[in-house]
């Protein structure tokens, strides 16, 4: 079994899922792949232990800042300061930069010939750099602007190419051919009336692309770069299993259209993971119905958890949840679900097709520091630790299956778990307006 993720704020957009989700069932790979929703990237070494993950890709804002975690990279990767892909082999970890192949992928899509052509990048982030150096590599004349000219100019010299004062930005974008925006997520400085129909664009955020409305009139081609994500998702799945995918029309196609909407929301997680406390808080602030499931089913039956368990046993409260949940479903409900509803068959199918199911997750030190002095059914043993550590084992595959997004509850408030969270979902939401 072979566990991945992508990692990323926002992450919650994120179509990563959809396309390794793709491939592991076109290649019949035992593997799954979730969004991962991390503060710093300090919390991305303990999420490799705890959740014992093969890999991960990485989005903005960590592509820099995860090579100090990072055990060696690549030529690539370490000229251009940015890793998107990580894998972890005999204990260390090796960063990648396949969002090089991401901008071929585009332009091949595309048929573009860039060599020759004047290019204008806007922002020196990890996207921005390896635009420039990709396009550079294939012939093109680019010219690079940076809110920081410095960094613009300090990277011109590096790679080769020019740069220009950000005050210039209307007279290079009106004399380049093809102009890209590497900015961060709904940043717009480049005015329509700037814009001829011979222009090439593209905005690296695949989501909510700043030349929607260009791209919606006409007035110009819009290069759609979430073929950037397809492109470099080929390298990376092939890093992470020995398997390069191929791909047609029919399947990008495909995975464009997946998608799935945010109205139940449920929380899952291992014992005293915090799922109630998250999932109370964040109703409030969503402004949202909170379901507790284990409430619920003691109200429903009119018998405690524990007496349910030990009178009719597991397999009847695992019942007891299915009926539960599907008593529950509704849009703007957060559900807060027992540890092991994902056991049964039956309640991971109904999570994945009706709900978005929220992972908080921390290690199995920090839940049975906060059980300590509980009775919890499935802790009733003399060797807790043992105990515990092998049911997460036991539902790691599980938990993995059923979770949109993943969140580490431990060195850190509850309210700031919600908080990312809230944002998260607002980010979403948006999106769809």
């Amino acid at each position: 079994m072979k566990y991945f993720g992508v990692i990323g704020n926002p992450i919650i957009h994120s179509k990563s899922p959809d396309i390794m989700g793709t491939y592991f069932k076109i290649y019949d790979i035992k593997g799954y792949y979730t969004r991962i929703a991390v503060d710093d990237v300090i919390e991305v070494k303990l999420l490799f232990d705890l959740l014992l993950l093969n890999g991960i890709n990485v989005t903005s804002p960590f592509k820099e800042s995860i090579i100090s975690i990072i055990d060696d990279i690549n030529d690539d990767a370490r000229f251009l300061n940015s890793v998107n892909t990580v894998i972890k082999k005999d204990g260390k970890l090796y960063g990648y930069n396949t969002d090089i192949d991401g901008v071929k992928f585009v332009f091949n899509r595309y048929g573009i010939d860039i060599k020759e052509k004047k290019v204008a990048i806007i922002g020196l982030g990890g996207a921005g750099r390896t635009c420039a150096y990709v396009l550079k590599s294939m012939g093109a004349e680019v010219i690079l602007l940076n809110r920081t000219e410095k960094k613009a100019a300090e990277f011109a010299i590096k790679l080769g190419c020019s740069w220009s004062p950000l005050e210039n930005l209307e007279w290079v974008v009106r004399n380049s051919d093809i102009v890209i925006s590497a900015l961060p997520q709904k940043i717009n400085l480049i005015k329509k009336e700037w814009v001829d129909k011979n222009k090439l664009l593209m905005d690296v955020n695949y989501k909510n692309s700043i030349f929607q409305e260009l791209d919606n009139s006409k007035k110009c081609v819009v290069m759609n770069s979430f073929y950037w994500l397809i492109g470099q998702s080929i390298p990376a799945f092939e890093k992470f299993v020995g398997i390069k995918p191929e791909l047609d029309d029919k399947i990008i196609n495909g995975i464009m259209n997946l998608k799935k909407e945010i109205n139940t929301i449920c929380i899952i997680g291992f014992m005293a993971t915090g799922k109630s406390a998250v999932g109370r808080l964040l109703s409030k602030r969503l402004g949202w119905e909170f379901v507790d499931l284990d409430d619920f089913i003691e109200e429903k039956t009119g018998k405690m958890i524990k007496d349910i368990f030990q009178i009719e046993g597991e397999n009847k409260f695992r019942e007891y949840e299915s009926n539960a949940i599907s008593e529950n479903l509704g849009k703007r409900k957060i559900i807060s679900c027992g540890g092991g509803i994902i056991v049964r068959e039956k309640n991971r199918k109904l999570l994945k097709d009706k709900c978005f199911n929220i992972w908080i997750v921390n290690s199995i030190d920090e839940s049975l520091k906060r059980v300590r002095g509980d009775t919890r059914p499935l802790l009733n043993v003399k060797d807790q630790y043992k105990k515990a550590h092998e049911l997460f084992k036991s539902r790691l595959e599980y938990y993995f299956d059923v979770a949109d997004l993943v969140i580490l509850n431990e060195n850190k408030s509850i309210d700031s778990v919600v908080d990312r969270l809230y944002e998260e979902i607002n980010f979403a939401i948006r999106s769809k307006r």
